[in-house]
């Protein structure tokens, strides 16, 4: 599963599977799914470092999840 579409599956089920009280531990990986999808729909032809920004912001969701898992 690619990491835009397992990031969806956590920010749309996952945030509602955990009780708000409980999901303080979830907000640092919510936060970089988040930021994740908007870092790659923001974009325009022209724009090189495009690319490298959503691998960046990607691989941050992938760290914030490696943490939330390891707990």
């Amino acid at each position: 599963m690619d990491v835009r579409t397992g990031g969806d599956l956590i920010y749309w089920y996952g945030r509602s599977a955990i009780p708000y009280e409980q999901s303080e531990p979830l907000q640092p990986l919510i936060s970089s799914i988040v930021q994740g999808q908007d870092t790659a729909e923001t974009w325009a032809v022209w724009d090189i470092g495009y690319r490298s920004r959503v691998l960046d912001a990607e691989a941050k969701a992938v760290e914030e999840a490696r943490t939330f898992i390891e707990g």
